[in-house]
């Protein structure tokens, strides 16, 4: 990990060799969008006649009647793309937006469960298509601009309106590629509609009784057809900073803050004209402590610029004392500089098979967990972790290296509180894209079955313990809507790694032993079983999974980014940017010893070797790592020496191990990492 400032660029949506649409640099008078009676031949202002009555020329008549087409199209076309199945080909870079495949039981996307892969050929046309009327669309208000305004009553609202559908289509089609530079061309739509005031006009004096389903549909992320008329137009702005706040957290941008404190004021107003319904409060409030407590779950530990480092005085202390600090936004992408250092060191010229990372499933299905948008905190942290970093300018043709080498991001099929059905049509969807050399990654998130424990059922193939367990099922039908081990039997006919946060997480690991001699190498790495106290005995934040499960697993949390992880289980809460850069450093030689010492191994142990064929690609070398990292922090922490407290791994290996002499580097680097942040009487020798 490397820490750095987020770009914080606001540049406008730029046009590229595919014709993406692109705002109008010279857009000094924006005026917007209004259907009117194409029928009339007279001009009119917000569709009403001018009372002139001044005759539309056959020229300004083919003009509106066009624009008027191409609105309408878009619209059908943006409706019709979320009625498609959620998966398909991931080989669909070319376009340049494309359907959400996140997915929710109550969508009316769920319903399809077809695993059938070449139904893709019709989205990708609806894709093309939506593109393409879009494209024309923003061309043609931007030539026609003064006839639209003076003839039509084009507002700047509408104008806006147009530019955040764009956005939310680059939105929709980075989740689908994991390409960023989509989300970087979202955040210029919605950063140039902020800067320009398109919504600037929108008042909360009207509304009707859509206004709190809007805001239901806003937390659920389904934002399109809730609520209508010209009351609406506040809705639409709030929504478009919702959206907004999601794309700029994924980028980690730092103006994050400001955005939530303008959509807190907005909301204030709006709800302030609304208190005869308070449920239309309720709902908005509603959406403003989601974002809040997801933004504070993200940075569970700040980073700051301009502090001392060390002396008696502690970071927060400083700050309570009215010492100036900037904090430091980090990326926890995958940087360029890791990736060069550890293909470095891992020497992956020797490696027989170079496996790469080619499909990842993402599933969040903790119910009570943080989420925002259709994103648990879990799901939000490891969509990032399955990414480079890339400049803000950077294009998605650009991701090579300087040693030409294609630096592409897995392709991310994210699923929110997905069914049984969604689960195993993306499974088999993702296993079916694999090369001969491909990899597909399964990251489980969810809740075990009960609160008494693991249910079985005697099965001669596979132990049928039950790991989800859908509630809304009822009691008779929990077999049926529950993910077994056995069901990803099937998938280790192709390279599998599996990693499973749950308080059952455990029963995976039976999955090594079940599964035939296919030859291919088989991870899975899972979170501890059990939970203590909020507090252990040494006044540490317990590393377990359970604790404050609601902003986002431990487990999963070292994966993603370590040092934060282990700030946090020391009660860490802020440090200095020279220390973080310490960190950093002890991190970086713990990496580096550990590709060392597993290379080693692998010489005389098979159980190593399966790590090591996978350490080819950046992503799996990354992940395995930092989980190696997870378990002898785990293995070490006073209040984790319980087996069970700890996390495994099929094949069963671990970093420390007392008739070894490199046990001893292990233990030493994270003695100085914790004596760092003044934590080290948490943690023991072996």
């Amino acid at each position: 990990m490397v820490s750095g400032r987020s770009s914080s660029s606001s540049s406008e949506p730029s046009s590229c060799s595919f014709g993406r649409p692109a705002l109008n640099n010279g857009d000094s008078s924006a005026p917007q969008v209004q259907q009117v009676d194409m029928t009339q031949l007279v001009a009119t202002t917000n569709g009403q006649p001018e009372n002139n009555h001044v005759l539309l020329t056959l020229q300004e008549k083919r003009v509106i009647a066009e624009f008027c087409h191409l609105l309408e199209k878009s619209k059908q076309l943006f409706n019709q793309l979320r009625e498609l199945p959620p998966h398909g080909s991931s080989t669909t870079t070319a376009l340049p937006m494309g359907l959400h495949v996140q997915t929710n039981g109550n969508n009316s996307c769920a319903t399809t469960t077809s695993t059938s892969v070449s139904s893709f050929s019709c989205q990708q046309a609806y894709f093309s298509r939506a593109f393409d009327t879009y494209t024309r669309l923003w061309k043609y208000q931007q030539t026609h601009r003064n006839i639209l305004d003076k003839k039509y009553g084009l507002k700047r609202w509408q104008i806006g309106d147009i530019a955040s559908k764009i956005g939310q289509l680059y939105y929709h089609y980075y989740l689908r590629t994991s390409e960023l530079a989509y989300l970087v061309e979202a955040a210029n739509f919605y950063g140039a509609i902020r800067g320009r005031g398109y919504y600037a006009r929108a008042s909360s004096s009207r509304r009707d009784s859509g206004t709190a389903a809007s805001a239901r549909s806003c937390r659920s992320g389904n934002t399109e057809n809730s609520g209508s008329g010209d009351s609406m137009l506040i809705v639409k702005k709030l929504r478009y900073y919702a959206r907004f706040i999601i794309v700029s957290l994924l980028l980690r941008r730092n103006n994050v803050k400001d955005l939530l404190r303008e959509l807190s004021g907005h909301v204030e107003n709006y709800v302030a004209t609304v208190d005869e319904e308070p449920e239309e409060q309720l709902e908005w409030n509603l959406v403003l402590s989601e974002i809040r407590s997801f933004i504070d779950a993200d940075s569970p530990v700040d980073v700051y610029e301009g502090l001392a480092s060390n002396g008696e005085k502690t970071v927060l202390e400083q700050l309570e004392q009215g010492t100036p600090g900037h904090p430091v936004i980090l990326n926890h992408r995958l940087p360029r500089e890791m990736i060069k250092c550890s293909r470095d060191k891992a020497d992956v010229t020797t490696i027989k098979q170079n496996y790469k990372l080619q499909e990842v499933l993402i599933v969040g299905n903790k119910q009570d967990q943080l989420k925002f948008s259709e994103l648990t905190i879990d799901m939000f942290r490891m969509i990032q972790t399955f990414e480079r970093v890339i400049d803000d300018r950077s294009t998605p043709d650009s991701g090579d290296d300087k040693d030409g080498q294609e630096l592409k991001n897995p392709h991310k099929y994210l699923l929110y509180r997905g069914t049984i059905e969604q689960i195993l049509a993306n499974l088999n969807a993702a296993w079916s894209e694999l090369t001969w050399n491909g990899v597909l990654l399964v990251y489980l998130s969810s809740d075990p079955c009960s609160t008494n424990g693991i249910a079985t059922v005697n099965n001669s193939r596979c132990n049928r313990t039950k790991l989800f367990d859908a509630k809304q099922h009822g009691e008779d039908n929990k077999e049926i809507h529950c993910l077994y081990p056995c069901d990803l039997l099937p998938l280790t006919r192709k390279p599998l790694v599996a990693i499973v946060d749950s308080d059952n997480s455990h029963v995976f690991l039976s999955l090594g032993q079940q599964k035939e001699s296919y030859g291919q190498p088989l991870v899975i790495l899972v979170s501890p079983e059990g939970s203590t106290s909020s507090s252990g005995e040494h006044g540490l934040i317990c590393p377990t999974p359970q604790s404050s499960s609601n902003r986002g697993s431990i487990f999963s949390f070292f994966l993603h980014d370590p040092l934060a992880a282990l700030c946090n289980i020391c009660g860490v809460k802020a440090v200095s940017i020279q220390m973080w850069n310490q960190l950093e450093t002890l991190l970086s030689s713990f990496f580096n010893e550990a590709l060392d010492h597993i290379r080693e191994e692998s010489q005389h142990n098979s159980d190593w070797d399966v790590y090591v064929k996978l350490f080819g690609d950046d992503f799996l070398r990354t992940v395995i790592l930092r989980f190696f990292f997870c378990h002898t922090v785990y293995s070490m922490h006073k209040d984790s020496q319980t087996p069970t407290l700890r996390p495994k791994s099929f094949p069963e290996v671990s970093l420390l191990n007392q008739d070894k002499i490199e046990t001893n580097r292990f233990e030493e680097l994270i003695f100085q990492m914790t004596d760092s942040i003044q934590s080290k009487n948490m943690f023991k020798r072996i």
